[in-house]
């Protein structure tokens, strides 16, 4: 039989909770794509995977409202989500894959706060 490994249930836990946001207040960070998926040539896109909670690591940097916060390959802008919750003056997120930008557009007016701008660029 094959070991479990501790790296699945934090997976598994993740997905649990992201499926839940979305059933509760129907902000979407589901899924994962290829760039195949996405319709994005691979050479230097990797995908989409929901970001990890980041508000530990944004505490550690202790932004200030003189600070921007900017998330390169936003994907469904889950970054975002968290940046929001410090006194950022401005939270900006740069996808390249319409798909994905048109999620993130959509999260943010659910989101509400009018510092976070998305970006349907390649950067």
């Amino acid at each position: 039989m094959k070991k479990l490994r501790p790296k699945f249930f934090k997976y598994q836990i993740k997905k649990l909770k992201l499926n839940l946001k979305y059933k509760l207040t129907k902000i979407d960070f589901r899924g994962y794509y290829s760039a195949n998926n996405l319709g994005i040539a691979e050479s230097g896109a990797t995908g989409y995977e929901p970001c990890y909670n980041i508000v530990k690591y944004l505490k550690k940097c202790k932004p200030t409202a003189n600070d921007s916060f900017l998330d390169l390959g936003s994907g469904k802008g889950c970054a975002q989500y968290y940046a929001r919750k410090f006194a950022f003056s401005k939270i900006d997120g740069v996808e390249l894959s319409k798909q994905l930008f048109d999620v993130s557009v959509q999260n943010a007016k659910i989101i509400g706060d009018q510092r976070i701008h998305m970006f349907n660029e390649d950067f």
